[in-house]
């Protein structure tokens, strides 16, 4: 039972440390690139820009984000207040939820398409 209690212990200090990272220190290149979903594209570029083209409604919005946790990213886009999501990620899925619970959004990344090479 004590070796319970200290490995506990020793789990929440660590958390505790994690949580007090700065946000500029955490660094996820694994979101980088171009997402899709069925109605929207979302590119999100190294330097923190964020654009998201709704294919239906023939909109571009651009903000920027911020990785304010491992897990969670901070969205802000031109004429709204700061969103925070929870994301999942996995090699190829990005999923979004709401503080709420909700999901916001599944995307799956984008297949990278490679220049043609001109024939010699």
């Amino acid at each position: 039972m004590i070796t319970l209690r200290l490995l506990f212990a020793v789990c929440c200090v660590f958390m505790l440390i994690a949580g007090e990272q700065n946000a500029q220190e955490i660094k996820n290149p694994t979101i980088v690139g171009q997402w899709e979903a069925a109605n929207q594209t979302v590119e999100i570029f190294e330097d923190g820009k964020i654009i998201l083209r709704n294919k239906a409604k023939k909109e571009i919005s651009e903000g920027s984000y911020k990785l304010i946790k491992d897990n969670i990213m901070r969205l802000n886009f031109e004429g709204s207040k700061p969103e925070d999501y929870s994301l999942s990620l996995s090699q190829d899925k990005l999923i979004l939820t709401r503080a709420n619970g909700e999901i916001f959004a599944v995307y799956k990344r984008a297949k990278q398409t490679s220049p043609t090479s001109k024939p010699k």
